[in-house]
């Protein structure tokens, strides 16, 4: 479950951007342990490295974890695309609910009047590398 938490009339993982605009923040379950890693490789960002010891075959994440145990966002959010284009496919509102394409971001168009983006994440653990 992404929006849980209610902080001062306000939900954690819920924005809304306009009237008919929101973003939605969606929590994977990490199953392994990623942590931040800044190691110069893109300057000015932060990856995210398999860092719980076991072999990137154990984890469940392994089609979207690179042989030098980074995590992809690219591989991620391209399958999470297919998932939520399959999702709309098969919806029983699918008449209502479009997904937008031309775009890198996952957004849906609700009965062509509202706009919801929904982007994968992760919650991690430890300091924001302080180049990034």
């Amino acid at each position: 479950h992404s929006v849980k938490d209610e902080m001062n009339g306000r939900f954690e993982g819920l924005d809304v951007i306009s009237p008919c605009e929101f973003e939605v923040v969606l929590y994977l379950n990490q199953m392994g342990v990623f942590n931040f890693v800044d190691d110069g490789s893109l300057p000015g960002c932060a990856v995210l490295k398999l860092s719980d010891g076991r072999k990137r075959s154990m984890s469940l994440w392994v089609e979207f974890i690179t042989a030098s145990g980074y995590l992809s966002a690219r591989k991620i959010r391209s399958r999470f695309q297919t998932l939520v284009a399959q999702a709309c496919d098969k919806c029983a509102y699918r008449d209502s609910v479009k997904m937008i394409a031309d775009t890198t971001e996952v957004k849906l168009r609700i009965r062509e009047r509202f706009v919801v983006q929904i982007t994968p994440s992760f919650k991690c653990s430890g300091v924001w590398p302080r180049s990034a």
